[in-house]
């Protein structure tokens, strides 16, 4: 099961890059790219930090659900989605 989520996690993740080019909003991520205070590079690496921390973030929610309970997986869930949020920011 875990293998399933991570494998369509990743087919997700292809899809989403792929519509974004293909609908052209390519172009408004140079646009903020350029726009960052820090560099074009701080950008990238802040974008793939992100994406990276929540498909992490999202197997391990999964994988809960499967060794203890759904509710369990729930609450953590609830409780830990703010600090991901500030780590990916950090």
């Amino acid at each position: 099961v875990l293998e399933l989520l991570i494998f369509s996690s990743l087919i997700a993740t292809v899809f989403l890059v792929l519509a974004v080019f293909i609908s052209g909003e390519h172009h408004d991520l140079k646009r903020h790219m350029d726009g960052f205070s820090k560099g074009e590079f701080a950008y990238l690496r802040t974008m793939v930090g992100l994406a990276v921390a929540w498909q992490i973030y999202w197997v391990g929610i999964v994988g809960l659900v499967f060794v203890d309970s759904a509710v369990f997986s729930t609450v953590i869930n609830v409780c830990t989605w703010p600090v991901v949020s500030l780590l990916v920011a950090l």
